[in-house]
């Protein structure tokens, strides 16, 4: 697999999406297949941000060409819990 930057970051973690949207309907605790797609791309763009503002880099994010789970799922509890405040 090539190296991960921040040009092939989004499409390197999209790998990964079926994952993801597990865990955000797992937290979610209600069958809202919108919700957790609008949950999990918000963690898409918080995740990107978050690398171009230097607050994580690439190397913490990817490990061994796979996600850290536990970055992905606080990153999706973060957005659950806008989810929510917005509903």
């Amino acid at each position: 697999m090539k190296k991960v930057d921040k040009n092939n970051l989004l499409e390197h973690l999209a790998l990964f999406h079926n994952n993801y949207c597990e865990i955000a309907k797992n937290l979610l605790y209600k069958k809202d297949k919108k919700a957790v797609q609008d949950i999990v791309q918000e963690m898409y763009i918080k995740l990107y941000d978050q690398v171009e503002e230097g607050k994580i880099e690439i190397q913490q994010l990817i490990i061994n060409d796979k996600p850290h789970f536990g970055i992905i799922k606080r990153t999706l509890l973060f957005g659950l819990s806008l989810w929510k405040k917005g509903s």
